[in-house]
């Protein structure tokens, strides 16, 4: 009943705060730009974040791997798949990382909190690389220029949201500095290859302009869907770009396109969904496959 009713829950949110988003934009306009991309390009954006999920489950298996639970490379990446695919297109009481964490604690008995607190550390260091990565486009848009107080914000926000990082993995995670630090190089080709999925999009569908900026809306849309009261942040990402381009036209003079940025969220959100369709090949695959292929011999396999 509590699965149901938080399955309704979401997809009361993701309805409701779309219907916000079209409520401020032309929907025609928006299906004019998303029928204006071009199939290859929707391909190129489905075969970059098909490398962004594979990237983030090699980050997955490293983060795993600093607290004694080794996997190998091809079961990490079935198993990201399968929470991508459970995430996407299953919007149910049973999330991703519920589904990573079940078949984890089934073929190599860790304990729960423990897999938990591994797959936290993993979500944490994504969130911070995309914090970072909004920080330093905001350097690169027009209201850098004009804003003087921005840079303080930046520096500001900089110092916190890395203190915060370090110290939540540290104390409440329970992960060494040196397994944050070397997991942040992992975020960072996940973001390069979500970043190239955004600008392929743009490119097909854009007039040329504004690039950054669409990117700058891309990242705090990715930081708002991090919040776990949609399907699969669907709505979240949308009324980001919106609202996002909305401020900067107000404030900053710019001439964002709110349309496109919205056509942009939806087609990336689509791309999404192509790319983590093979997730559910593996439902049945990943019960019998070989997780490790040789382990430690100083390892550890239970944990509390």
């Amino acid at each position: 009943m509590k699965k149901a009713l938080l399955t309704i829950s979401k997809i009361v949110v993701a309805v409701s705060v779309l219907g916000l988003v079209f409520y401020h934009v032309d929907p025609k306009q928006i299906w004019s730009y998303v029928k204006g991309i071009h199939p290859l390009q929707l391909l190129l954006a489905v075969v970059l974040i098909s490398m962004a999920q594979m990237a983030g489950a090699i980050r997955m298996r490293f983060i795993l791997e600093q607290s004694g639970v080794h996997i190998n490379k091809r079961y990490a990446i079935k198993l990201g798949y399968l929470g991508g695919f459970f995430n996407f297109l299953l919007p149910g009481g049973v999330g991703g990382d519920a589904i990573k964490i079940y078949f984890l604690k089934k073929n190599t008995e860790h304990g729960f909190l423990f897999l938990l607190r591994q797959l936290l550390a993993d979500r944490a260091s994504g969130l911070y690389f995309l914090c970072l990565l909004a920080f330093a486009l905001l350097v690169w848009i027009q209201p850098y220029l004009i804003w003087e107080w921005l840079r303080y914000v930046l520096l500001i926000g900089i110092i916190f949201v890395t203190a915060g990082y370090f110290l939540s993995t540290k104390l409440l995670l329970k992960q060494t500095y040196t397994a944050s630090v070397k997991a942040i190089p992992y975020s960072l080709f996940v973001q390069m290859f979500w970043v190239g999925a955004v600008v392929t999009l743009w490119a097909s569908i854009g007039d040329g302009t504004h690039g950054v900026e669409y990117v700058l809306l891309y990242a705090l849309a990715g930081i708002a869907s991090t919040i776990p009261i949609s399907v699969g942040g669907l709505g979240l990402r949308e009324m980001t770009f919106l609202f996002g381009a909305q401020f900067l036209n107000t404030h900053a003079g710019l001439s964002i396109n709110e349309e496109l940025g919205v056509a942009i969220s939806l087609a990336l959100y689509t791309a999404t969904v192509f790319s983590v369709l093979p997730g559910a090949i593996f439902w049945k695959e990943i019960k019998n496959h070989k997780v490790v292929d040789k382990l430690p011999m100083n390892s550890q396999k239970l944990h509390p």
